[in-house]
């Protein structure tokens, strides 16, 4: 803070009231710079603990649901194909299964040497063991010095470029320190930098003003970022998790591994489910060996759920947005969190539910989609009108196995269930559309998918839920498949023919107002969209494609995408040649194909660039929060 002589008169007493002004606000910014970084190693550390235990049983489920899709990738193609294209398909299949096994194993050995190594730090906990009361007494202590550093040295308090490039390179010192409880070295390190401030009394007055209430403005900027911040990572699903954890041993219950028991008797059942679609395999090998006659792949309306089924599984596991924010393996702790408290009648009600998927694929089809139309608060576009609906049901019977029925049939079959009427409706508008009477039919759906057959039907109906246009670049009648250009930093919107990748549509819009952003997740979940991520100083952005995507392209696409999307669109001033992507410490080269990495994320560094990376995540979080004003 620059040391400023004050006087007499109404500029000096301006002076000194920005001056009190900058002081609380350095310590409000302290403060919660403090609270986030405690709250994020707290996270860090249950996540690890987390992951540790649940992470194999949970790869092991995705590889068996990768085999099921395999088994119905095949089922698939000798369905909708001739015979001279299912040899070609057939070895693109095979050939992708010997790869989701490698990449598994792969991916296994990552996962445990991700288990056994600890947490990035270069500083080593040497400290001997304290009372609890020393302890908490020392942990206090080590607070209170980070509050003092991080008042001095937080990046964002810095007045020029040399200011911030040297206040980065002390917080990094001071985090990991902290992480470290290391009270010591951060005490020698607040000595060591005690050394005296700038002194700019020798300014006008006015020029002081001038200074004093520039910092204000950005100071209080740098506070709502935190805020920000701070609210995001307490409503992530990691934070959710972790306070139902926390909640459940202060009752004497190990809630985690009440998680590993039931993950662990899911995976049991699961079996059953390669049982089942091998058995559907074979009865598709016995029509299309009786059947001789080539189908009409021109006319043949195929399935968008059968697009690209047979994917890789093994990136599951390090398929992240945040750190802290919708990874699958924390959701699927959430999710049967709720599924451990269903009731009777909602279990009843599932068993009915997963009937349907042997017998009236209509009645599921129909159901399916109500439990998507009441994941969103209004109307989604392919569901906004009774014909939409009745568009999307004839075109998922076409495919369906069992005896189809009309909308008409399938309304009645479960007025008991569910309504199509006023879904809901306000002052000033009305929305007419699906949702469901019986108040456990949401529950009990939840509890149906996990039964393999009711998962495929629900992944037809995930591909049905966009937009159906006429595509140019393939010339078909398609349903576009919605997904996030770019999230994380700022949300793009796109829908995707699902075919051959040509974009409908990309847009703007501010978060939380899209209808379809909250079945983005189960798009992830259900390998309809895949999603790539780049972590640039401390935050992860998140770019999704399409399997169809993901097989054509090369890293340096990617990177193109990432360069114009990110950097280039915000004007950040980092040249394309200057942009590397890494994995595992080694530069990826730009040739390499998407479909051939085990890993879906990249550490972001700009090579030989005067602009550090935190200082462009800060630009370009600034710009994005004044793009609307």
């Amino acid at each position: 803070m620059p040391a400023i002589v004050l006087s007499g008169g109404p500029l000096h007493e301006r002076a000194r009231e920005l001056t009190r002004s900058l002081e609380g606000l350095r310590d409000a910014i302290a403060d919660l710079d403090l609270g986030i970084e405690t709250l994020r190693a707290t996270l860090g550390d249950f996540e690890v603990h987390y992951r540790a235990r649940l992470a194999p049983a949970h790869e092991q489920m995705k590889r068996i649901e990768s085999y099921v899709r395999m088994l119905d990738g095949w089922a698939g193609i000798l369905k909708s194909t001739t015979k001279r294209v299912v040899k070609s398909e057939g070895v693109k299949v095979d050939a992708r299964r010997v790869k989701d096994v490698a990449a598994s194993a792969v991916f296994r050995g990552q996962q445990q040497s991700r288990a056994d190594a600890p947490l990035r730090a270069e500083v080593i906990d040497t400290q001997p063991k304290l009372s609890a009361k020393t302890e908490a007494s020392r942990i206090a202590e080590v607070k209170a010095v980070y509050r003092r550093l991080a008042r001095r040295f937080h990046p964002d308090l810095a007045r020029t470029e040399d200011e911030r490039l040297i206040a980065g390179h002390m917080m990094a010192r001071v985090n990991l320190l902290y992480r470290a409880h290391d009270l010591e070295r951060l005490v020698a390190l607040e000595k060591q930098t005690k050394a005296g401030e700038v002194d700019d009394s020798s300014l006008p007055i006015e020029e002081q003003i001038a200074e004093l209430e520039v910092r204000e403005a950005w100071f209080q900027a740098v506070l709502e970022n935190l805020r920000e911040e701070r609210v995001a990572l307490e409503k992530s699903p990691t934070c959710e998790l972790y306070r139902n954890v926390e909640q459940a041993a202060e009752v004497s219950r190990d809630l985690v591994e009440e998680l590993l028991r039931e993950l662990e008797a899911r995976v049991a059942r699961a079996y059953a489910d390669i049982i089942d679609a091998a058995l559907r395999l074979e009865r598709h090998v016995a029509v299309y060996n009786r059947d001789s006659t080539t189908l009409d792949n021109t006319a043949n309306r195929e399935s968008t759920a059968n697009q690209g089924v047979v994917k890789r599984a093994s990136g599951a596991l390090t398929q992240v947005f945040d750190p802290y924010t919708d990874k699958g393996l924390v959701r699927l702790g959430l999710d049967e969190l709720a599924t451990a408290r269903v009731s009777k009648p909602a279990r009843a009600l599932a068993d009915r539910f997963e009937a349907y998927a042997d017998s009236e694929p209509t009645v599921l089809s129909l159901l399916l989609l109500t439990y998507a139309s009441e994941k969103c608060p209004f109307p989604l576009a392919g569901l906004e009108s009774y014909e939409h609906i009745a568009q999307r049901l004839t075109y998922l019977d076409q495919d369906s196995e069992g005896t189809p029925c009309s909308f008409e049939e399938a309304l009645v079959a479960l007025d008991d269930v569910l309504q199509f009427g006023v879904k809901n409706v306000t002052q000033k508008v009305a929305y007419a559309g699906l949702r469901f009477v019986d108040k456990d039919a949401s529950t009990a759906i939840a509890v149906a998918l996990q039964r393999a057959s009711v998962r495929r039907s629900f992944r037809g109906v995930l591909g049905v839920l966009g937009e159906l246009v006429h595509c140019n670049g393939c010339d078909r009648e398609v349903f576009s498949i919605p997904l996030y250009r770019t999230r994380g930093l700022d949300d793009l919107r796109a829908s995707i023919c699902p075919r051959c990748a040509t974009t409908h549509s990309s847009y703007w819009m501010p978060k939380g107002k899209d209808v379809q952003a909250v079945l983005n997740p189960t798009y992830l979940d259900y390998e309809l969209v895949q999603e790539w991520t780049f972590e640039l100083a401390h935050l992860s952005i998140g770019m999704q494609l399409l399997p169809v995507q993901t097989e054509a392209m090369t890293v340096g696409d990617l990177k193109k995408r990432f360069y114009e999307d990110t950097l280039e669109r915000h004007q950040i001033e980092v040249s394309r040649g200057q942009l590397a992507l890494y994995q595992g410490g080694g530069k990826v080269p730009e040739k390499t194909k998407l479909a051939g990495l085990s890993e879906r994320s990249f550490v972001v560094q700009f090579d030989g660039a005067k602009l550090r990376e935190r200082d462009a995540l800060e630009l370009i979080r600034h710009r994005i929060r004044n793009r609307f004003k």
